[in-house]
């Protein structure tokens, strides 16, 4: 999906829209909230002269890209980029997301919650589960910091979380085995993609434990594709590539696109110090 223009017009008029010969970027300088490093976030980049500058240039050099940013926002620590495709080094995978288009309505019936069989149950949240949610949610953000390579802060990491449990558009579904919560899927709803304008419902996590509990996964991934469903909406969610063990993201990649899933876009990230020159 192109970037909207009405995006492209805002980031000039808020002077994050960069112009060279090569390159029309949407770059901006931000924190990482988890790990506080400075980050440079760009979410467009097109090719110069291209007749339409909404369209993200499918591979742009990622060499040639970093330098520019690096002389045009010096103080960031680190780059993160939104394109079509991977960009190569110095840049290194960082997240896909992946879309779900909305199941017609008469499939977007909740999954069967479970009985006596040994399934798990899955329902929606109630008050006296939002500990142990917190907690996997706290987890969840602590090990995707550490899959990229980097140390969280804990601080940061409790504020995040406290930020998404107090989110009003947050809806948390539950797996439950023996009147225990194992599992959870939190969604965030009537989200919107700034650089496109498209409305949807973000799923922010799934975890359950143990991880090999693929019953109580299926489950609560049904339950959020049918949420989304429910209200008419997109499902994306996104699959982190492990710094140190990339075939994990590619086999997981595999496994979501074989179940209806589809991949929107990729975030790349690469070390300023990594930049030519």
């Amino acid at each position: 999906m192109n970037t909207s223009r009405e995006y492209l017009t805002a980031a000039a008029e808020a002077g994050l829209l960069h112009r060279t010969d090569r390159f029309v970027v949407v770059a901006d300088l931000a924190q990482d909230p988890l790990t506080g490093r400075k980050q440079c976030l760009v979410e467009h980049v097109a090719r110069a002269g291209h007749d339409d500058p909404t369209e993200p240039d499918p591979a742009p050099d990622p060499v040639a890209l970093l330098d520019l940013l690096r002389e045009r926002l010096p103080d960031c620590q680190e780059a993160l980029v939104r394109s079509v495709a991977p960009l190569g080094p110095p840049f290194v995978p960082h997240v896909t997301y992946l879309v779900r288009p909305p199941e017609p309505r008469s499939a977007a019936d909740p999954p069967a919650p479970g009985g006596p069989d040994g399934s798990p149950l899955v329902r929606a949240e109630e008050p006296g589960d939002r500990d142990a949610v917190a907690d996997m949610i706290d987890e969840a953000f602590d090990r995707a910091t550490r899959q990229h390579g980097h140390r969280p802060d804990p601080a940061a990491v409790t504020a995040a979380v406290a930020s998404v449990l107090d989110d009003p558009a947050r809806v948390t579904y539950v797996a439950e085995r023996d009147s225990r919560v194992v599992g959870h899927v939190t969604l965030l709803t009537g989200a919107t993609d700034d650089p496109t304008g498209a409305e949807y419902v973000e799923l922010l996590d799934v975890l359950v434990r143990p991880q090999d509990d693929r019953e109580a996964s299926r489950r609560l991934v049904a339950a959020a594709v049918a949420h989304a469903g429910r209200l008419g909406m997109t499902l994306i969610g996104n699959v982190v590539h492990v710094a140190d063990a990339p075939e994990h993201a590619e086999r997981t990649l595999a496994v979501l696109r074989r179940t209806g899933w589809q991949v929107a876009h990729h975030y790349s990230w690469a070390d300023f110090r990594e930049a030519g020159g």
